[in-house]
């Protein structure tokens, strides 16, 4: 039968944040037996006529609680941090041996990341010296080493999918040579085969794929070749570095597939000698803002037709931005992929003065009661 197997773990640890050093005393080897005895259960676990189910809730169960127990044991007295020591191993074990039933999305505790990041503190030196050291665009390098930067840093809350995700990075990166010539491209390889889908690592892509100085036929066949090739990374099921977005190739062939487009409507433009463009609508937005509520709008089904390509092209030829007069649609198609959360932060802003606008004018009673609760005033008290 499957039940909670941490009691006596949890009682402990709740022992030394009363700072009850009598019952913290008996740690060492107690707490030792107990991690022993879970161990042995979980393996026997795994052979009984459960579920993958069951077993899921059973094991993720016991992960969250162990993160809750090992967070208050950090916060204890613990006698040489004994009992701290014993629920990291029971952790690791749990990862090493059953993680084909757990949630990586489940953050991990304070203690588990700074020992998981100080095991892997070398590797992270050498990539960090070689990349630093490599030629290759100073774009790329600073957005690796940011990427870096926020997975060793203590204030940032980590799941384990990140810590192991992380790790395989490290690892796969350390194999490079960054002394050979064509190291970008080989930098480029990796991140491909790890999914590298990191907002920032997305953008760049991006720039480099807009910023090929080719004629339009030559661009246009560069630029389908690309998306076939990553089309099948697409395809491949890699655990990706975000695990809430798009893999890597699905983004980028998406993007690349309105860039194709807006090459070829610029090529067709400049073959056929259009007339005087019609005058611009300018709009008290940025192009980032602009292309956010194009997105809100296109997730909402608001246009009938959902063919982007050709709403990206008609919103660049009719309007303008705050401080662009003239929008490219390839601008507003790379915004609409990566939106970030400042962005998306001033967008709901502007939302939510709207929906309080739309209240004042025709539901007076609702923005009545809203600036009622917000003054702390509520009728009939």
């Amino acid at each position: 039968m499957l039940k909670d197997e941490l009691d006596f773990l949890r009682r402990t640890a709740a022992s030394q944040v009363d700072k009850t050093l009598d019952a913290a005393q008996t740690v060492p080897c107690i707490a030792r037996r107990d991690c022993e005895r879970i161990r042995n259960v979980w393996r026997a676990a795994i052979f009984t006529a459960s579920s993958d189910g069951c077993l899921k809730r059973y094991f993720n169960y016991h992960l969250q609680e162990l993160t809750v127990i090992t967070n208050a044991a950090d916060s204890g007295i613990a006698v040489d941090h004994c009992l701290s020591i014993e629920l990291l191993a029971l952790i690791d074990h749990l990862w090493m041996n059953h993680s084909v039933y757990l949630d990586g999305n489940i953050t991990a505790p304070p203690a588990y990341q700074k020992k998981y990041i100080a095991a892997i503190a070398l590797t992270t030196g050498n990539v960090n010296a070689k990349l630093r050291a490599a030629r290759v665009r100073g774009k790329l390098k600073d957005c690796l080493l940011n990427f870096m930067s926020g997975m060793t840093s203590a204030g940032i809350p980590k799941s384990f999918h990140d810590l192991n995700y992380f790790q395989a990075w490290l690892y796969r990166l350390s194999d490079l040579d960054f002394q050979q010539p064509e190291v970008e491209s080989a930098i480029h390889a990796a991140l491909e085969s790890l999914n590298f889908n990191d907002l920032s690592y997305l953008n760049f892509r991006q720039g480099v794929y807009g910023g090929k100085a080719l004629p339009a036929a030559e661009k246009i066949r560069y630029l389908k070749a690309e998306k076939a090739r990553l089309m099948l990374l697409s395809e491949t099921p890699v655990a990706p570095c975000r695990p809430g977005w798009p893999s890597l190739g699905f983004m980028l062939c998406g993007w690349l597939s309105e860039e194709i487009a807006a090459v070829e409507y610029e090529s067709r433009q400049v073959a056929g000698n259009p007339s005087m463009p019609p005058q611009k609508v300018p709009l008290n937005l940025s192009v980032a803002h602009l292309a956010c509520f194009l997105k809100l709008l296109c997730c909402e089904s608001v246009p009938a037709d959902l063919n982007l390509t050709r709403l990206f092209q008609f919103v660049a030829g009719h309007f303008s931005a705050k401080r662009q007069k003239n929008i490219s649609a390839r601008s507003l198609s790379k915004e609409y992929y990566s939106t970030t959360q400042v962005t998306a932060a001033k967008v709901q802003g502007m939302l939510q003065q709207m929906i309080a606008r739309i209240n004042r004018l025709y539901f007076p009673l609702v923005a009545w009661l809203a600036a009622g609760a917000a003054l702390g005033f509520l009728p009939g008290r």
